[in-house]
C-alpha cells in the first residue's frame, strides 16, 4: 500500500512528492538553538563528577523537562555521564557560537538539492605504529 502511494506521488510531482507532507499537532516548542544549548551543555565540564539528566535540563536554560533532554541525548547517541575527558572550544573565537549554529543548521536543514559531508580531522588522534609487526611473506611458498 505504501510503495503504491510513493509511486503515485513520484509520477505526478516527480522528487518534490518525495518530500514529507505539512502534517497536523502543535508546532515544534524548542528550536535548533534550544537543542544546541544541551548539546553544548552536555559536551562541558560538568559541575560534579559526571552530568545527569536533571542537572543537564537545569545547566542548558532552556526550560526543557528531563525526559526531553534524555531524547536529544539518545537521538545523537551521546552519552555525557561515560566520558572521562573533556574537549573545549578554542576560548579566543569570539566568534565560534555563530559558526558552530551554521554547520548544525546544515545538518537538520540542508540547502535544497545538496548533500552536506562531514570530514572529522580528529586532532585528538596522533597516527602511530603497527602493534603488531607486519609479517613478510615466504617467497618459498606453502611447504608441502
Amino acid at each position: 500500500m505504501a510503495v503504491c502511494k510513493w509511486k503515485k506521488r513520484f509520477a505526478e510531482r516527480r522528487t518534490d512528492g518525495l518530500r514529507d507532507l505539512p502534517r497536523s499537532g502543535a508546532p515544534a516548542r524548542y528550536t535548533h538553538r534550544d537543542v544546541l544549548k544541551v548539546v553544548n551543555t552536555a559536551c562541558s565540564r560538568p559541575k560534579a563528577a559526571r552530568w545527569t539528566v536533571r542537572d543537564l535540563a537545569e545547566a542548558s536554560g532552556t526550560g526543557m523537562k528531563k525526559s526531553r533532554v534524555h531524547q536529544i541525548l539518545k537521538s545523537l547517541d551521546l552519552k555525557p555521564h561515560q566520558h572521562r575527558m573533556w574537549l573545549f572550544p578554542n576560548e579566543k573565537d569570539p566568534e565560534f557560537e555563530r559558526k558552530e549554529l551554521e554547520v548544525f543548521g546544515l545538518y537538520v536543514n540542508p540547502p535544497e538539492n545538496s548533500v552536506v559531508l562531514c570530514v572529522d580531522e580528529k586532532p585528538a588522534i596522533q597516527a602511530r605504529e603497527r602493534l603488531i609487526p607486519a609479517r613478510r611473506c615466504s617467497r618459498e611458498g606453502p611447504r608441502g
